[in-house]
């Protein structure tokens, strides 16, 4: 027996793109290939025509249509992030990132300072996406956004203890920066900065996907 997956349905939103498209000119084939990327439950042809002889359906304005196109076509195939939908995500995954470029690089000294910086924005954007989509709000009554050190100590924070005490010694490393000079501390700290990482990676892969 073949089991077949339901056909998805189109938002309120979706409708009225695909019947400004229509007005356009675009094929129905096309349509349907746009509105299925990056789509959990994919839209048959079907749905193009019912919206099509819909008479009630208004269409979207050609801003609203241009927006939609962009967004579709904004999606990093290999992570499934969207630079408009994810924006946190890239920038924490960045961060992340050249944080690690940065202390592997030959020719830089600056590596303990650097590192210790780009790793905690890193963090902070990881967790300001991950309240938000629990619906928390990350924004302070002093209106500025939540500093990893506030929700680091939230009784909600998703991260273990050894997670959060690794944090708490990059922050010390972090603030150090900004008064002394730390000399050649980098490989002082490399099992701190290691562990980071190592958690980074883990923890952006079990919150939002593996393809992350």
């Amino acid at each position: 027996m073949v089991v077949r997956k339901a056909a998805g349905t189109l938002t309120k939103q979706e409708k009225s793109i695909v019947k400004a498209l229509l007005q356009k000119g675009w094929r129905n084939q096309d349509i349907q290939a746009l509105l299925n990327i990056h789509r959990k439950a994919t839209v048959n042809s079907a749905r193009i025509t019912e919206t099509k002889n819909d008479p009630t359906i208004k269409q979207a304005s050609n801003d609203e249509v241009e927006f939609f196109i962009k967004r579709k076509n904004s999606y990093d195939q290999r992570t499934g992030l969207n630079t408009y939908d994810d924006e946190r995500l890239i920038r924490a995954r960045e961060a992340m990132i050249l944080a690690v470029q940065t202390y592997n690089h030959p020719g830089l000294l600056f590596k303990a300072e650097v590192f210790s910086i780009l790793a905690n924005i890193g963090w902070t954007y990881l967790l300001h996406e991950y309240y938000q989509r629990k619906k928390h709000p990350i924004i302070g009554t002093d209106g500025h956004s939540l500093l990893l050190s506030q929700m680091l100590r939230r009784p909600d924070c998703p991260l273990s203890q050894g997670i959060k005490n690794n944090l708490e010694d990059l922050k010390k490393i972090r603030d150090e920066t900004e008064h002394l000079l730390l000399g050649r501390s980098d490989y002082k700290f490399f099992s701190i900065f290691q562990a980071c990482f190592l958690n980074f990676d883990k923890t952006i892969c079990t919150f939002f996907g593996y393809k992350l």
